[in-house]
C-alpha cells in the first residue's frame, strides 16, 4: 500500500464529516480550486526542493502576517 493510498484511507472520513454541512457546488469548486493552486505550484517548481522551498517561504510570510497584524 502507498502512502498516498493510506493518507486517503486516513484522510476521507475526517473530511467527510467535516465538510458534511457543505452544500455540494461550493464544496465540489473549493475542491478543483485546490487542485488547481498546488497543481500549478507543482507544475511551476522544477524539482522536488525547489516545490518544498516555496512551501516553506508561504508559511513563513503567513507566520509573519499573522503576528504583524
Amino acid at each position: 500500500m502507498s502512502f498516498y493510498a493510506l493518507g486517503a484511507i486516513v484522510a476521507a472520513i475526517p473530511v467527510t464529516f467535516a465538510t458534511q454541512g457543505w452544500r455540494r457546488k461550493p464544496l465540489f469548486l473549493f475542491a478543483i480550486l485546490l487542485f488547481l493552486i498546488f497543481n500549478s505550484v507543482t507544475a511551476f517548481s522544477s524539482n522536488y526542493i525547489e516545490y518544498n522551498r516555496l512551501e516553506y517561504c508561504y508559511c513563513r510570510w503567513r507566520y509573519h502576517r499573522r503576528d504583524s497584524s
